[in-house]
């Protein structure tokens, strides 16, 4: 899924977000994990639409924005990272 469709989603319908490194050969991207209903969406930081992205996630209450410096080091081991996750009370 592209993080255009992630964009498009209401605050309500997002479950969870998780930032994380996948290593591949030459280069170490960043992705995103967007759960939805029992759904995960993914995007990469190589998506030309990746800066939107963050911005409309960092919008959700709670966000934890200080994501990026914890995730992007040290370069290579998986690192994750559980952004944010919707309260208790706020259904879809």
């Amino acid at each position: 899924m592209s993080c255009e469709a992630i964009i498009k989603l209401p605050d309500e319908a997002i479950d969870r977000v998780i930032f994380f490194r996948r290593a591949e050969i030459k280069v170490d991207p960043v992705w995103c994990e967007v759960h939805v209903d029992g759904v995960v969406l993914f995007a990469s930081q190589e998506d030309k639409l990746w800066m939107q992205l963050i911005e409309r996630l960092e919008r959700l209450p709670g966000f934890m924005s200080d994501w990026f410096a914890t995730v992007s080091e040290p370069p290579y081991p998986r690192m994750e990272m559980v952004v944010y996750e919707r309260p208790e009370g706020l259904l879809t």
